[in-house]
């Protein structure tokens, strides 16, 4: 029996988002080495991103309802930079996940700094409370641009936007 409950643990404990990456990876840690078949047990596959004019690797692990990128820096140091979850099957603060509301990030708290990125359709909205990490929103209800200068408000988002991904940087 307690070696049940040690392998239970183990599992869940390893669908955690943690303010600096996952249980099993941390921002700063080194990357995967390319060519990876497995990590913890998931299938891996590497991929390059071409943005802005930098080229970085990733590291795409497949989860239930979509994927987990580890991305490295762009500078080539090997270096794990950015996590990007998309899957619903691993939660910030054993609540938050991929496919929620934004009225449950309202219920968290008030304090929300809010970017529209435009190139992606997408708002950023990231709290001083853990600022390594980000939750990317498809609005659902009004329309923003990049060239709107003012401060977008989370009054202004609508409850039922969801959370497309949640970043830890």
């Amino acid at each position: 029996m307690f070696i049940l409950i040690l392998l239970l643990g183990g599992c869940m404990g390893s669908k955690k988002i943690l303010p600096r990456g996952l249980k099993y990876l941390s921002i700063g840690d080194p990357m995967p080495e390319a060519g990876t078949r497995r990590l913890k047990g998931r299938a891996v596959r590497d991929t390059l991103f071409n943005e802005g004019g930098y080229q970085w690797r990733a590291a795409v692990l497949q989860y239930k309802g979509g994927k987990v990128y580890i991305e490295e820096d762009f500078w080539g140091k090997g270096k794990v930079n950015r996590i990007r979850i998309e899957s619903p099957e691993l939660k910030f603060k054993r609540e938050f996940s991929v496919g929620m509301d934004v009225e449950a990030l309202k219920r968290l708290t008030n304090d929300w700094n809010i970017i529209y990125l435009e190139d992606y359709g997408l708002l950023d909205l990231a709290s001083p409370l853990f600022p390594e990490v980000h939750f990317l929103v498809k609005e659902n209800g009004r329309q923003f641009s990049a060239t709107q200068f003012e401060e977008i408000a989370l009054e202004q988002l609508s409850d039922t936007s969801k959370i497309v991904a949640i970043v830890v940087m």
